[in-house]
């Protein structure tokens, strides 16, 4: 087994590097219950694998939609608006969308096995349904693992085995910074001189990341430990390691021979999926399951600081979701159909 060495600490003094939270860490517990199945929505989704709330209107990522990968819906009424960027090699096609991220007046989506970013102005979007497509940023490197889009022009990418595990590039690819090691790996198969490959400890610490420009700060979610990192990505530096409830860090991990590592099957979780970010709060969807549900009725709310807001707990079991702050509604994927939900708050 492979693990982390924390630092020992008993208490959460509020300057710790490491908090420690517990579920009565959250100030309140708010009740959102389910209101809608919209069949407006409904009847053009395939298999949804992300929702997101930007502006007035709902996006969807659904990779092998026939109308599609990305569909366009207004929030209020469910109107269809637009869908586009088909499956394929080409010009605004994706052979593996996995994300949009949203810069200030542009959509850009992250093609994780195309290995590139598609770019659209959203004015244009919308109003022309002839639009394709702005640019196209083809990567260098393949190891890329997760986009997020600092500006319009700058985009922050997850490496998959790089000593540092994530840089910065600009709109051409050209890499401007890189900042952020892994944690330590303690050694436990008595060789000392054993060292971890980065692509070992990337199957470890695999994140999503989410971006608050405002106070410059990233969130990193963590799929396969128990662990939230707050970071400042103008200095690189780790603000703070926010440990969950079911205290799975320092994570378990087997090494094979081959120099793989696996979670073992009696202990495989996945603990923080699905991530939102707004200006004031983050909002994360906690598992705590088995690794392959990944579906839970948890969102847990963070403030800037890495401090605990609130517990959200829902009626539903979703997988995905997208949040409207200002109408307290909570906009939900889960696995059976219909797929999509909407939530209020009681």
């Amino acid at each position: 087994m492979l693990s982390l060495t924390p630092a020992c600490k008993k208490k959460n003094p509020a300057d710790s590097l490491n908090y420690y939270l517990k579920r009565s860490n959250f100030k309140t517990v708010e009740n959102y219950h389910l209101t809608a199945t919209p069949k407006g929505i409904n009847k053009y989704l395939l298999n949804p694998t992300r929702v997101y709330l930007h502006k007035d209107y709902l996006f969807f990522v659904d990779r092998n939609n026939r109308n599609g990968s990305i569909l366009i819906f207004t929030k209020d009424t469910y109107r269809p608006v637009r869908a586009f960027g088909g499956k394929g090699n080409g010009p605004g096609l994706f052979l593996g969308l996995k994300k949009l991220t949203f810069g200030q007046q542009y959509i850009f989506a992250y093609d994780l096995t195309g290995n590139k970013i598609v770019s659209y102005h959203l004015d244009s979007l919308i109003a022309n349904k002839n639009y394709p497509f702005d640019r196209q940023i083809i990567l260098n490197d393949h190891r890329n693992i997760d986009c997020a889009a600092l500006s319009d022009t700058t985009f922050l990418l997850g490496i998959y085995g790089g000593e540092k595990r994530f840089v910065v590039i600009d709109q051409h690819g050209n890499i401007k910074s890189s900042f952020l090691e892994y944690p330590p790996l303690e050694n436990k198969f008595g060789t000392p001189a054993y060292e971890f490959r980065y692509n070992i400890k990337a199957n470890i610490y695999q994140a999503n990341a989410g971006i608050n420009r405002t106070a410059r700060k990233l969130i990193l979610t963590h799929t396969n430990t128990d662990l939230l990192q707050l970071v400042d990505y103008d200095s690189g530096k780790l603000l703070r390691n926010i440990i969950g409830p079911n205290k799975n860090f320092p994570p378990d991990y087997e090494l094979t021979p081959d120099g793989r590592s696996y979670p073992p099957k009696d202990k495989h979780y996945g603990y923080l999926g699905s991530l939102h970010v707004s200006n004031k709060y983050i909002y994360v969807l906690y598992y705590g399951k088995k690794y392959d549900v990944f579906h839970h009725d948890e969102i847990f709310q963070f403030d800037w600081d890495g401090q605990p807001v609130s517990r959200i707990k829902l009626d539903t079991k979703i997988y995905g979701f997208a949040l409207d702050e200002a109408n307290n509604k909570i906009y939900g994927l889960r696995y059976e159909d219909p797929p999509f939900l909407v939530f209020a708050k009681d």
